[in-house]
């Protein structure tokens, strides 16, 4: 794992055919418009995979990388940047639901 600090993140949400979608979300700890505080990073190092022959471990592979993913730590996201960022829908009256389709 690594732990690294940034200064600014953008967001791109993306529609269901994979286009962008709406302006770009800049997270860059300007007054009331959210903050970034880390981001965690795991995965970079590959396992090893050990081949046993005559009994013994007589070869190790270690190539590659493993499954790569990052946790982002933010802070004071306005509600709507969230809602978007989320995949959540807001109505008219200001209701934010959490809206998950059922695949078919």
């Amino acid at each position: 794992m690594t732990l690294v600090h940034f200064p600014r993140m953008t967001i791109q949400p993306f529609d269901a055919k994979g286009a962008p979608k709406g302006q770009p979300i800049v997270v860059q700890g300007d007054t009331n418009k959210g903050g970034t505080i880390t981001a965690e990073i795991s995965g970079l190092s590959s396992n090893a995979l050990k081949v046993a022959a005559s009994d013994i471990e007589y070869w190790i592979s270690q190539e590659g990388v493993g499954e790569v993913s990052v946790d982002f730590t933010l802070i004071d996201i306005p509600a709507d940047s969230e809602a978007i960022i989320l995949g959540q829908k807001t109505v008219e009256s200001g209701i934010t639901y959490g809206y998950y389709p059922l695949s078919s």
